[in-house]
């Protein structure tokens, strides 16, 4: 079965495989539409929908995608298709394993999962639970993100990372980045029921060239 689903003028066909536009992608695309350029070269980690790469595709032509679900990545082509957006380029695999090594962009958007979970995929097998399984105290797949990080992103870059602190939860994420020699700037905070949601940019000062955006999947 597929889910109907729309930000702004855009409709979105999810199937029951794929996490839906919610209330934390449509604030992080709107941030999106804020900050990017249309020179910015843009991975868009963790896609779904595709609802992210779709927006940052109509302000840069320099857009890729990634997700560990297959499904996905077709429900990502499917939109394109539907919405009238040039076919985005994706891959399968998990953070920046299908990634070419020394490829670097100026934009990264992640909106992470972020609830403690055992295992990444929960005991239902389903897909749809790498969107919301985060690992050990829901930090895991985040801390991932903050290591990838230096050798992903160009000098002077920034991603754009949405998450969420539960309630009574020490801050934790400014610390953890720290260690990666990573700046954070939160950009919003958003109260939902027991957690907040969180847009927080991230900068660090990475040196490297940027290959041809055409190619940068393995």
């Amino acid at each position: 079965m597929a889910r109907t689903c729309y930000y702004r003028d855009l409709v979105f066909e999810v199937p029951d495989t794929v996490y839906p536009p919610e209330e934390d992608s449509a604030l992080l695309a709107e941030h999106v539409e804020q900050q990017l350029s249309p020179t910015d070269h843009v991975w868009d980690l963790g896609t779904g929908s595709g609802i992210l790469a779709i927006v940052a595709r109509m302000i840069t032509p320099y857009v890729v995608a990634s997700d560990v679900n297959p499904y996905a990545i077709g429900a990502l082509h499917t939109n394109c298709l539907r919405n009238s957006i040039p076919r985005i380029p994706g891959f399968i695999g998990s953070l920046d394993a299908p990634l070419r090594r020394g490829y670097r962009f100026s934009r990264i958007i992640f909106n992470a999962p972020y609830l403690p979970s055992t295992r990444r995929q929960t005991r239902s097998g389903s897909w749809i639970d790498y969107a919301w399984s985060g690992g050990r105290g829901g930090r895991e797949v985040v801390n991932e993100f903050l290591a990838l990080l230096p050798r992903r992103l160009e000098e002077g870059g920034s991603a754009l990372l949405a998450f969420a602190e539960r309630r009574h939860e020490k801050p934790w994420l400014s610390s953890a980045a720290e260690e990666q020699g990573i700046r954070v700037r939160t950009l919003e905070k958003t109260p939902f029921f027991y957690e907040t949601l969180v847009i927080a940019e991230l900068a660090i000062s990475t040196r490297g060239s940027v290959p041809s955006p055409h190619r940068p999947f393995r």
